[in-house]
């Protein structure tokens, strides 16, 4: 998947996803254990060198999205808001990012933060 395609996932989804989050880990160093087939199935090696079982819910919780953020602009300045059915995030001056809650926002303008810097590369690597 490429990380444009990921972008405009992100802008179309209405609720939190395994899928776009295993996507947004692979962006922020997480890899699959050797020999695994099925990313869905997959014990993790996080940027931190520890296996993990599970990825964070970048696109469910904030906490999570905000971890992806300083995980691939450390130094992005910027801000969130929410109200019933939708989030928006802004990050390093970029136009305000908009979606279906805060942490897809987040991911959203993080992703924007990076593009606009031509700080990714274009597709995702497992």
């Amino acid at each position: 998947m490429s990380i444009r395609a990921l972008l405009q996932e992100l802008e179309e989804a209405d609720q939190p996803s395994k899928k776009l989050d295993t996507a947004l880990g692979l962006i922020a160093g997480y890899r699959p254990t050797p020999g695994c087939a099925d990313l869905a199935l997959a014990t993790w090696n996080s940027p931190s060198n520890t296996t993990v079982t599970t990825l964070p819910s970048f696109t469910a919780t904030i906490d999570h999205a905000l971890e992806f953020l300083m995980r691939i602009a450390p130094y992005a300045k910027g801000g969130f808001s929410w109200e019933p059915g939708m989030g928006s995030a802004i990050i390093s001056g970029n136009p305000p990012a908009q979606a279906a809650n805060p942490a897809i926002a987040l991911c959203v303008a993080a992703l924007r933060s990076k593009i606009s810097d031509n700080q990714l590369d274009n597709d995702i690597r497992t």
